[in-house]
C-alpha cells in the first residue's frame, strides 16, 4: 500500500522566536503529532497543529512542500527562514487550495457540551431507534420488511 503525503502547518507556541509563524511542512508518516513529536525534540515540544490535509490535487497528482512554499511566497506571504512563513491556518489553507483546485476542510473538534450530548443522549438513542425498527433481531431495514409488518398491522395483503 502507498503510503499518502500529507501537508501539515503548526506553529510553536513557547517559541518567542516564532510568534504568529507557522511551519509547512510534509510528511508520509501515518500519524503527524507522533511525527512532529519526534522530530521537534524535547527543547521545544509543545506545538499546535493548525492544518492537516492530504496532499494530492483535483487531478490525483501529488505535491510537496515545496509548492505550497512557493505559493504562499507569490500570494505576498513573508518567508522567515526555512519552513517557517508569517501567516496563519487561512493563508495556508488558500494556498493548498490555490495547488489543489478543491476546497481544503478542516477537522471539527466538538465542545464538552456537544460531545457529552453525542455521547450521552444522541447515540443511545439512535441505537434504541434501531432496536425498535429492527423489533431486537438482525433484520435487514429495507422496503419489504417493514412493508410486510404494516400490511401484518393492517390486516391487508400487500400489492
Amino acid at each position: 500500500m502507498k503510503k499518502m503525503n500529507k501537508i501539515y502547518a503548526y506553529s510553536s507556541p513557547n517559541d518567542k522566536s516564532r510568534v504568529g509563524q507557522l511551519k509547512v511542512g510534509d510528511t508520509k508518516k501515518k500519524s503527524v503529532s507522533k511525527y512532529l513529536r519526534k522530530s521537534i525534540g524535547a527543547n521545544r515540544s509543545e506545538f499546535i497543529i493548525h492544518t492537516v490535509v492530504y496532499a494530492v490535487d483535483f487531478n490525483g497528482r501529488w505535491f510537496r512542500d515545496y509548492e505550497v512554499h512557493r505559493e504562499l511566497e507569490s500570494m505576498g506571504i513573508e518567508r522567515k527562514d526555512g519552513e517557517w512563513f508569517v501567516c496563519d491556518k487561512e493563508d495556508v489553507n488558500k494556498a493548498i487550495h490555490n495547488i489543489t483546485k478543491k476546497p481544503v476542510f478542516q477537522v471539527l473538534t466538538p465542545k464538552v457540551v456537544q460531545q457529552y450530548l453525542m455521547n450521552n443522549h444522541i447515540t443511545p438513542s439512535l441505537g434504541a431507534g434501531y432496536r425498535l425498527l429492527n423489533l431486537d433481531y438482525a433484520m435487514r431495514i429495507g422496503k419489504t420488511p417493514l412493508m410486510l409488518n404494516l400490511a401484518k398491522i393492517r390486516d391487508s395483503i400487500p400489492m
